[in-house]
C-alpha cells in the first residue's frame, strides 16, 4: 500500500415422518380406509393443472397469430379432441380478434377448431411452437365471422444472441457512479436495473424475439415477473413488454432501449405477446433515445455479501473506527474518510476520496477471498483517473472482511490482473496491510 495511504488511514484513526393408511384386499374390501392423497393428508386427491401448449407467428403484413390449446385433463402432453383453444389475431394496427372453442379433432400438426360461437370448424396447422397455416371461415367471440387463408406464416422463436447473453452497463462516471444503469440476460430472464447494486430493476422472462427488418431493431418480448423501485411509471407484473436493440458488436457492446411514448403510449404492459409484437415498434415512436451498454463483467449479483458498507478499523483495536468506510454498491466501488460522520459521501463536506472507482471485474466472489479490480473515477490521494488498481479480501463472512489497497496503479486490467492476483501472497498484497472491516 502507498505510505500516504498507509498513513491517511493512521491518522484518521427435519426430519418428518408420513404415515399414510394402509387399506388391504384380501378376499373382502374392507371399508373405512381414507382415500390415499400422495401427500401424506387425508385431504382430496387433486390432480395437476391441465397443460397447455402454445403456437405463434406472424404474416408479412405484421398481423400476429396466437393459438394457446389447453388440455382437458392434466398430466399429458399430446393436443386431443376436447381440448379447449383460444386463437387471438393482433393486427399491425393494434386491433385484436379473438376466437374460443373445443378442438374437434387432432392428428399430428393438424388441429380442427370448433368455435364456441357458431358451428363452422376451421383448421390450424402447426410445427413445433409455430403456427404455420390456418385457413377456414373463423367465428369470433362476437359471433362475427371472418374468411382467412394464411399459408405463408413466419415462425415467431426465442432467439438471443450468445454475445446478448451477459451483463451491460452504460460506463461509469463519478458524478453519477451510484446511477450507472445496464441490463443482464441469463437463463432466459431479462433484468433491466437503473443501478449498479440492482435496487431499481424490472424483470422478465422472454418469450418471444423479433429479429431486426427494415427500420424496426430487433425487438424482445418478455412477460414482466418483477418490478421493484419504479414508482414513476410502474411496469405491471404479469404483462408483456419489451425492450429493443441494435449494433450489437462482441467486444464494444448494444445499443439497448425500452420502449416509451408520451401520453398515448403503453409504458405498462400490454396483455398478450402479439400485441406487444406489433405496439413497441419503432414506427409507433417507442424509440427515441438509445443507451451505449459496454460488457461488464462484474455485478450486483456475481458480488454477492461483498455488497454493502463496511466501516474499516484502521488503528488494528478489533473495533469499526466510525469515520472510514469502503462501501460497495453493485460494481461502484468508493473508499473514504467520512469528516461528518454520517456514512455517506458528501461531496461539498471535507470528506476525502481514497479512491471511486467501477469494479469491471474480479475473482470468484464465492470464495473468502479474491481481488476487485477497480477502474479509478476519482481520488484525493495519488491514484489517477482511468487507471486500474486492486483490492484484496480476505475471511469475508456475512458481518466482516479485511481488505488491503494496492499502492501500484496500471494501465490496462491485463496488467493488473497480472500483477496482482493473490491476496496471499505478500509481493501482491502486503499482509500487514490488511484492515478488519464490520458491515454496517
Amino acid at each position: 500500500m502507498l505510505s500516504c495511504i498507509s498513513n491517511f488511514r493512521r491518522r484518521f484513526a427435519a426430519y418428518k415422518a408420513l404415515v399414510t393408511p394402509l387399506c388391504l384386499l384380501a378376499g373382502f374390501l374392507v371399508f373405512g380406509c381414507s382415500q390415499p392423497t400422495g401427500g401424506g393428508s387425508d385431504a382430496p386427491y387433486t390432480p395437476p393443472p391441465p397443460q397447455t401448449a402454445s403456437y405463434i407467428s406472424m404474416d408479412s403484413s405484421g398481423t400476429v397469430y396466437e393459438l394457446t390449446v389447453t388440455e382437458k385433463t392434466g398430466a399429458r402432453y399430446a393436443v386431443k379432441a376436447g381440448d379447449s383453444y383460444t386463437l387471438i389475431i393482433t393486427k399491425a394496427d393494434g386491433t385484436k380478434s379473438t376466437s374460443s372453442g373445443t378442438i374437434s379433432n387432432a392428428t399430428t400438426g393438424t388441429f380442427k377448431l370448433k368455435p364456441s360461437k357458431g358451428t363452422a370448424i376451421f383448421t390450424v396447422t402447426v410445427s413445433g411452437e409455430n403456427l404455420s397455416k390456418i385457413e377456414g371461415t373463423v367465428t369470433w367471440d362476437d359471433s362475427s365471422t371472418e374468411t382467412v387463408s394464411q399459408s405463408s406464416l413466419t415462425a415467431i422463436g426465442i432467439d438471443i444472441p450468445a454475445d446478448l447473453q451477459k451483463n451491460f452497463q452504460t460506463e461509469m462516471t463519478a458524478s453519477l457512479y451510484q446511477w450507472t444503469d445496464g441490463f443482464e440476460i441469463a437463463n432466459g430472464v431479462f433484468c433491466w436495473y437503473g443501478d449498479p447494486a440492482q435496487e431499481s430493476r424490472l424483470v422478465g422472462t422472454i418469450v418471444a424475439t423479433v429479429p431486426e427488418h427494415g427500420d424496426e431493431p430487433n425487438l424482445v418480448i418478455f412477460k414482466i415477473t418483477e418490478d421493484v423501485g419504479h414508482s414513476y411509471s410502474p411496469y405491471t407484473v404479469g404483462k408483456y413488454f419489451a425492450f429493443a436493440y441494435k449494433n450489437l458488436t462482441p467486444s464494444a457492446g448494444v445499443s439497448m432501449a425500452t420502449p416509451y411514448k408520451i401520453s398515448t403510449g403503453k409504458n405498462s404492459g400490454v396483455d398478450t405477446i402479439g400485441e406487444a409484437i406489433v405496439e413497441y415498434t419503432n414506427a409507433n415512436d417507442y424509440y427515441t433515445l438509445y443507451g451505449i451498454y459496454l460488457p461488464h463483467t462484474a455485478s450486483a449479483k456475481t458480488l454477492g455479501k461483498l455488497n454493502g458498507s463496511w466501516g474499516v478499523d484502521v488503528d488494528g483495536e478489533d473495533g469499526f473506527d466510525d469515520d472510514y468506510y469502503i462501501q460497495i454498491k453493485g460494481t461502484a466501488l468508493i473508499e473514504f474518510l467520512d469528516d461528518e460522520g454520517n456514512g455517506e459521501y458528501d461531496s461539498g463536506s471535507d470528506d476525502m476520496i481514497a479512491e471511486l472507482g467501477d469494479i469491471v471485474e474480479h475473482t470468484d466472489a464465492s470464495q473468502t477471498s479474491g481481488v476487485l479490480y477497480v477502474k479509478v473515477l476519482g481520488s484525493d490521494l495519488s491514484f489517477n483517473n482511468g487507471k486500474f488498481i486492486a483490492i484484496a479480501w480476505k475471511n469475508l463472512t456475512a458481518t466482516t472482511v479485511a481488505f488491503m489497497t494496492a499502492g501500484d496503479e496500471y494501465d490496462t486490467l491485463a496488467a493488473v490482473k497480472t500483477a496482482k492476483n493473490d491476496p496471499a501472497n505478500n509481493s501482491h498484497f502486503t499482509q500487514a496491510g490488511f484492515y478488519a472491516s464490520y458491515r454496517q
